[in-house]
């Protein structure tokens, strides 16, 4: 990106293609322009240009974008291993690429590398669960167009297997099997006598050596040199790794050369002895493990470097007729000789699940090459080594399951290969090998292939249970009941792979019936009419096919396409189309092919899609009119239609960039096409429109939600036009938005939804109502309604993944409390288990009891039926669901040391079975439960919880927390640093705030996120039946920190002058008081900080009267004090300029309006008034102190604030009574109980669950 004057941005690709006539000057600088030759195709009246760039060479770059793309989301995810291996794939493509734009390759070698490119990207993309590419033979990319269905099926069939084959080697789950090719680890133990500073050497292995672990592969190795040592012995340890091709015509050549201190001379010195040793034995063996002692070889250091001269001599000492030890004699070979003094000794160690160092197992895995040896090869399987056996074992299960399919037609060897079979469980079985569990288990269900093997396995099983039924010696009956486990699941797994294999034939079917009926409007004459004949035939009999399977079978995948023109009777067209169009849904909701297989799938949609607008045109010719008319056919096509758009391979968001680019320029957005088509559809429908509603609403709506703007504003309008047929039926759209909501919920909880789709849904339908004025105002309260719901929706999905239980619980009753204000009882309790679930997971057995009784308040003690959403258990009543309910929530409340409650509940429940069920039984159980209860109340220890005021401020909260601040009850013992740190890790770029009180602007503005977090003490509220009264500390213990809904904090400032003397003089305190919405504990274990106007008025009044009441007390205390800060409060409160601050709580809260509408705010009002009223005695009494204190320069000052305060008292005496206070001077300390009342002096005031009455549930018993 460059960045030039006067503010113009540049951005630059790396390369520009540009078409002819091309000047040589123009706007971007020459150093960074690459020109490259293009192509320009036509399609249609579009001129396309295309890069003119070799095939393979675009395929490789499009490739390694993507796969770096993926390659960095794996190192964000720490997945190490699998870094390391795409950037060695990287590597390697980017080479091949450099090799393949030099132009330089002879036709051979560029075949060759074409090869090696096409299998590295096939494997790639495998392994990165990535599309399959499928090739024609020469290795390009196959163009679907120009292949049949059945070809291009054959050749995605082709390109899996291969590259399973190669996944088999490198993804098997043994240890030694991650790697495809041949690793041996050769240690080195030669020995020279008579030669000095010798240094070994292997090299010409291209990327094959490896030093040690996680090391990069070399391409040679060089042994250390061991000064004047004679018989060095290097004891080094590599590996080497070559491809399986390649082991056949392999060997390792060691070359020896003296080294020397002196430079010119080391220069001049050449290899004098060379060994070298064979992979593969003539057997077809790998080399063995252990000791090999190989021939050295002298002679000239160039014929050495020959093959010709060496490869057909024995290699090792103990191969052919090379003599041993000291009688070996200097001899010719060719232009080489067999050192007689001179020995070298490696120690191998073979890696490999391909290659066996076993002639037994090795003849039963090659065993079409002697088929002669066939039945001895099987018998030999149980004498091998059982750890080549299981080194091999899929290789091996392969061959034995070949066999028995290739002898099909007989049962020569079924028994053997049962045999064989049960053998290899039975090792497995064996605990030095049941870690290979895994690996058979695998097998089965990713590569077994044999259709037909469940005949004969069921077949041998029978013979063998017959044989015992008789009574008769069978030697494997034991082995063959031990093995009955995998017996099995190879047999369901075959006869599972047979059914598919019926459906794939049959969609072999479909897909050339396809073809051919789309294709019937080129066609003509007598052409026509066989065509037509041979695709009716062909699709009757797919059709009853799949009828007499049933639909309901697990394996129905297929369908048909009838062609509509050979049915002339409408009953049997109807009929027909009806058929079809189930069995095309039950295709299209199953997965027919594997998830890479693009191409295949693409064009069977694009089948599909041409298939469905067909059906569209007959049914608008045929089935439109009133008289023809069938509600269920067209319900098909739409339940169709909507399944197609709505199908995984369609939904372009999920897919990398590359992948979405490459299917919209294939195949289009094939999504808009059919949601038009539909739409379309819908609007001709005409009257019949009320038969799909609310039916088809949900479909419609999943179609609306996916993320595609032209196709959500071509469909969005269908809804209100739903609501207008059926507010033109019932004068209301009620069942319309019944089914919104409820299909909201499910869709936006599945992942469909955003903000996006909020704004247009808004938008479009207030634009629709703006010529339907009669409509409008319902329009426009279903648009809030839905619009309310996505947002609480939207904010619940997102912190469903999100780590802070918290955050879930608080978006879960937002949830709940919204459902519950729209009267929606089904989604409600939905939300309320929920929540439940979530308490329960963390222990919050309290917090999930006091949930649930949310529900059991529902419900009545009656034997009315419970309504469908109530049914949680299998109870038939609401009595029996009310009674399960609390026996769940007293448990809760028990685990909870929360007795008090649940002693509430037992009462209830005695007294349900004492006056009306008569269960005496359940009444004794119900009285010992109370009576244990009470005796943990009076003899187990509950520690107090602390209580924690936090605050989240800042924009970069959610809205459900930004700048809001809530009490926290603490779990037992927890203190503030670790709920601290507990709430800081949910919120780890969090700025922690030292600071109690609330920040400025700046904080609650900024970007930022700031925690605000202190403890809170719970003010006491004793319930009436306990006051004045005796009462054992362990009940009162209990209210002190439960029940509780007011908080205070208090913390010390200081005022005035410091008295050294006494610091105590100038110390205030200052207390905080926040109330919160519900009672604490309740549904969560916070709820948020709350106050409303009237609260705020008395708190303003009370805070006043206090400062008077101090003053004056002060004033009394101290002769000495300044007059000035009385002076200024006084005037301040009896001056007519600011006399309107109580006038102002008149007008806002002494009004029949408002007593109307807040009839709980009575016994508030009566407060506010009975402070006015005491503020009148308080000021007399502060202006007569004023007027002994006064000077005369103040005394007209003081006159006129006694004119003032005439006035006042005047008024408000007359509106609001008297009040008298003692005489200041006999009681200066003293004041009236109702003025010592504490009320908040400042509060933090913010609200979230405002409307809503999901708190702490009420009891029944209100007296406690």
């Amino acid at each position: 990106m460059y960045f030039l004057p006067h503010s113009l941005c540049l951005s630059f690709l790396p390369t520009l293609y540009l078409s002819p006539p091309i000047s040589s000057q123009g706007a971007f600088p020459a150093s960074i322009v690459q020109l490259r030759k293009v192509i320009i195709e036509k399609q249609g009246d579009q001129e396309v240009v295309l890069s003119a760039e070799m095939p393979l060479v675009k395929e490789v770059t499009t490739t390694l974008r993507e796969w770096g793309s993926i390659w960095k989301q794996l190192y964000v995810a720490n997945k190490e291993r699998r870094v390391v291996q795409v950037q060695r794939l990287m590597w390697d493509l980017m080479e091949w690429r450099s090799q393949l734009l030099s132009g330089t390759l002879p036709s051979d070698e560029f075949k060759e590398l074409k090869q090696k490119v096409t299998s590295k990207i096939d494997y790639g993309n495998k392994i990165l669960e990535l599309d399959l590419v499928v090739r024609d033979v020469n290795g390009n990319m196959l163009d679907p167009e120009n292949a049949s269905v059945i070809s291009l099926f054959r050749a995605h069939q082709d390109a899996t297997t291969k590259i399973n084959e190669r996944i088999k080697e490198e993804q098997a789950a043994h240890p030694l099997s991650k790697s495809k090719p041949l690793s041996t680890a050769l240690r080195l133990r030669p020995a020279f006598c008579g030669s000095k500073n010798v240094q070994l050497a292997l090299h010409k292995m291209v990327n094959s050596i490896c030093l040690g672990a996680g090391d990069r592969p070399l391409n040679e190795y060089r042994s250390v040199i061991y000064y004047q040592v004679k018989q060095p012995r290097w004891m080094e340890t590599f590996k080497v790794a070559i491809p399986l091709e390649e082991m056949h015509r392999s060997h390792l050549r060691f070359m020896f050369r003296h080294r020397s201190s002196q430079e010119s001379k080391d220069k001049s010195e050449k290899n004098f002895a060379m060994a070298f040793v064979h992979l593969m034995k003539a057997d077809g063996t790998v080399l063995q493990d252990g000791l090999h002692e190989l021939v050295v070889f002298k002679g000239d250091s160039k014929r050495m470097e020959d093959v010709n001269s060496y490869l057909s001599q024995p290699s090792t000492r103990n191969q052919g007729d090379v003599p041993k030890g000291g009688t070996l004699s200097r001899s010719s070979v060719g232009a080489l000789s067999v050192s007689s003094r001179d020995s070298f000794t490696i120690s191998t160690l073979v890696c490999s699940t391909k290659l066996t160092q076993n002639v037994g197992l090795l003849g039963l895995l090659k065993w079409r090459t002697r088929p002669e040896l066939l039945k001895e090869n099987l018998e030999k399987l149980k004498i091998i080594d059982g750890e080549q056996v299981v080194k091999f074992l899929q290789d091996t299960l392969d061959a034995l399951f070949t066999i028995m399919m290739e002898h099909s037609q007989t049962d020569d060897y079924d028994i053997l290969v049962f045999d064989a079979l049960i053998y290899i469980i039975g090792l497995i079985a064996d605990r030095k090998f049941q870690h290979f569990n895994t690996v058979l288990e695998a097998y089965i269900k990713q590569h077994f292939s044999a259709t037909l093997a469940y005949k004969k396995l069921m077949s041998v099983l029978k013979r063998y249970l017959d044989v015992s039924s008789r009574g008769e010696q069978c030697e494997n009956y034991l082995r063959t009941l031990k093995a009955l486990e995998y017996i099995f699941k190879f047999i369901v797994r075959s006869r599972m792979l047979y059914s598919q294999d019926l459906i794939i034939d049959l969609a072999f079917s479909l897909s050339l019936s396809l073809s051919l009926s789309l294709s019937l409007s080129f066609s003509q004459g007598e052409t026509f009419q066989h065509i037509q004949d041979i695709v009716v035939t062909l699709l009757r009999t797919i059709n009853r096919t799949v009828i007499t399977m049933g639909r309901e079978h697990a394996l129905i995948v297929t369908c048909t396409h009838p062609h509509i023109h050979t049915h002339t009777l409408s009953v049997l067209l109807q009929d027909f189309l009806m058929e079809t169009f189930l069995l095309f849904k039950d295709l299209i909701g199953k997965h027919v092919y594997p998830s890479d297989w693009m191409a295949m799938i693409m064009v069977q949609n694009r089948v599909f899609l041409r298939a469905i607008n067909t059906y569209a045109d007959t049914m608008n010719l045929k089935f439109l009119n009133n008289n023809d008319f069938e509600v269920q056919l067209w319900n098909n096509y739409f339940h169709l239609a909507v399944a197609f758009i709505t199908q995984e391979s369609l939904q372009l968001q999920h897919f990398s960039p590359t992948k979405r680019n490459k299917i919209l320029a294939k195949y289009g957005d094939m999504r808009r096409l059919i949601g038009f088509a539909i739409r379309d559809m819908w609007y001709k429908l005409g009257g019949n429109k009320i038969c799909f509603i609310p039916g088809m609403v949900g479909p419609i709506l999943e179609m609306t939600l996916i993320p595609e703007e032209e196709l959500r504003r071509a469909t969005i309008p269908i809804f209100f036009d739903m609501m207008q047929c059926e507010h033109k039926l019932s004068a209301h759209f009620q069942k319309f938005e019944n089914e919104i909501i409820l299909k909201l919920d499910h869709e936006v909880e599945g992942g469909g939804g955003d903000e996006r789709y909020m704004e247009l849904l808004e938008t479009i339908l207030l634009e629709c109502a703006v010529e339907h004025p009669l409509l409008r105002p319902e329009v426009e309260h279903f648009v809030d309604l839905v619009k309310g719901l996505l947002v609480r929706l939207l904010d619940y999905r997102t912190v469903m993944s999100d780590d802070s239980l918290n955050n879930r619980m608080s978006c879960t009753v937002n949830l709940l409390n919204f459902y519950k204000d729209i009267n929606r009882e089904g989604m409600y309790i939905r939300y309320l288990y929920k929540l439940r679930d979530l308490h329960m997971a963390v222990e919050n057995y309290t917090e999930a009891a006091y949930t649930l009784l949310l529900h059991s308040r529902l419900l009545k003690w009656s034997e009315d039926q419970c309504s469908p959403q109530f049914e949680v258990r299998s109870c038939q009543t609401q009595r029996q669901q009310k009674e399960s309910l609390y026996e769940t929530i007293i448990g809760y409340f028990d685990k909870g040391k929360m007795w008090e409650e649940a002693i509430t509940l037992c009462k209830e429940l005695a007294d349900q079975y004492e006056m009306e069920v008569f269960e005496y039984e359940l009444l004794s159980q119900s009285l010992k439960q109370q009576a244990k209860f009470y005796e943990n109340i009076m003899t187990i220890l509950r520690p107090k919880p602390d209580y924690f005021a936090v605050g989240y401020y800042g924009q970069g909260y959610p809205p459900f927390l930004r700048n809001k601040v809530f009490i926290h009850r603490g779990k037992e013992y927890e203190r503030r640093e670790d709920f601290q740190n507990q709430l800081m890790s949910q919120f780890p770029s969090a700025v922690r705030l030292n600071i109690t009180t609330m920040p400025g602007d700046d904080v609650r503005l900024s970007p930022l996120q700031y925690i605000q977090c202190f403890t809170v003490q719970p003010v006491l509220e004793i319930p009436s039946r306990l006051k004045s009264k005796p009462v054992p500390d362990q009940i009162i213990n209990f209210y002190k920190s439960n029940y509780v809904q007011r908080f205070h904090y208090s913390r010390p400032v200081r005022r005035g002058p410091v008295d050294p003397s006494n610091e105590f003089v100038s110390m205030w305190i200052e207390r905080t008081t926040f109330t919160t919405v519900y009672k604490l504990p309740g549904i969560l274990r916070w709820f948020e900080t709350t106050i409303s106007p009237l609260e705020n008025a008395i708190e303003t009044m009370q805070s006043t009267n206090d400062k008077i009441l101090t003053l004056i007390n002060q004033y009394q205390a101290d002769d000495a004090l300044p007059i000035n800060p009385l002076s200024m409060l006084l005037n301040g409160i009896v001056d007519p300029a600011v006399m309107g601050g109580f006038a102002k709580y008149e007008k806002a809260f002494f009004t029949e309006e408002y007593n109307s509408q807040h009839p709980e705010d009575r016994d508030k009002l009566d407060g506010l008034k009975d402070l006015i009223a005491w503020q009148i005695p308080l000021l007399g009494g502060g202006i007569s102190l004023h007027g002994k204190r006064v000077k005369d320069d103040l005394r007209p000052f003081h006159e006129r604030m006694e004119e003032c305060f005439k006035h006042m008292r005047k008024k408000v005496e007359k509106e609001y009574g008297v009040r008298d206070l003692p005489d200041m001077d006999e009681r200066k300390s003293s004041r009236p109980r109702s003025v010592l009342r504490s009320f908040r002096q400042s509060v933090i005031s913010i609200s979230s669950l405002q409307g809503s009455e999901c708190g702490t549930p009420t009891k029944p018993y209100p007296d406690r």
